[in-house]
């Protein structure tokens, strides 16, 4: 496929041209489109929120994913900055899209923590 996708891919092909265009279609719409961008646009609001908000850490237990292609154990340890009980993982041979590229693991990942958190 190439570009901007592909760039972020450790486990090349795992997001396909009819996963692509599933997203593009949606991007068609003019209100998911300004919405998607709206999104990004919150980045400098996030950054002075989350100095307030990690006066008081989550309580909660929280997983934090990272990708070995992609923030690895900087996920985690950003999270860390916000709760008091991170289950930290990073998911192996994987880029920025995990769940396409890692479905099974990244299922069998998210079942188990929500099962031991439940």
């Amino acid at each position: 496929m190439g570009g901007f996708v592909d760039s972020l891919e450790v486990r090349k092909g795992s997001v396909t041209e009819d996963d692509t265009a599933v997203f593009a279609e949606a991007l068609k719409d003019p209100a998911h489109l300004s919405a998607s961008f709206k999104w990004f646009r919150t980045f400098p609001q996030d950054v002075e929120d989350n100095a307030v908000n990690r006066r008081t850490k989550l309580t909660m237990p929280v997983m934090a994913v990272g990708a070995s292609g992609s923030l690895g154990e900087a996920v985690p340890d950003q999270v860390r900055r916000y709760a008091k009980k991170v289950t930290g993982v990073v998911v192996p041979d994987s880029g920025h899209w995990i769940y396409e590229e890692r479905p099974v693991k990244t299922t069998a990942l998210l079942l188990s923590f929500l099962g031991r958190t439940s």
